[in-house]
């Protein structure tokens, strides 16, 4: 009987532990980096933060909360690469994501439209030192969003 209970109790302990692990998780997953546009309200209750937790390696835009501000009229906009304050060895970067089907995208100076399911890419060529990235991504009815990083392009010898 004592063995029947020891096998019990760790499954016990096995089940507390994978729900536990689950939970953080959960909670760990609202902490994107948000970077949204549009019409600013207040929000109330809400802390503000320096920095926002990047825990995917990727810059998420929504209809979101960042630094106690909520933005109305935003469209989702999710930028994978490049990741912010990355640094780089060749001139060449690939700048990818995903917004709102067929919604503009403006990526610095080029002008592009997103595909059928959102997607866009472009390559950009870099400047020597630090750049400032700029994406906007615009819908058919006038709601944008816009994601700003910095990519550092070092010339190896």
């Amino acid at each position: 009987m004592s063995k029947t209970y020891a096998i019990v109790i760790g499954i016990l302990i096995l089940l507390v532990v994978v729900v536990g692990s689950l939970a953080v998780m959960k909670a760990n997953s609202n902490n994107s980096l948000v970077y949204p546009s549009g019409k600013q309200t207040e929000v109330q209750n809400q802390t503000p933060t320096e920095t926002p937790a990047i825990t995917d390696k990727k810059a998420v835009i929504d209809e979101s909360i960042t630094n106690g501000t909520k933005f109305e009229n935003s469209i989702p906009l999710t930028i994978t690469t490049p990741l912010d304050k990355t640094t780089v060895t060749k001139p060449s970067l690939l700048v990818s994501g995903k917004t709102t089907p067929k919604a503009d995208v403006n990526i610095n100076d080029v002008e592009l439209v997103a595909n059928s399911t959102g997607a866009f890419s472009t390559t950009i060529t870099l400047d020597e030192g630090e750049n400032t990235i700029n994406v906007v991504g615009t819908d058919e009815n006038g709601n944008t969003s816009e994601w700003q990083g910095t990519v550092t392009y070092e010339v190896t010898q």
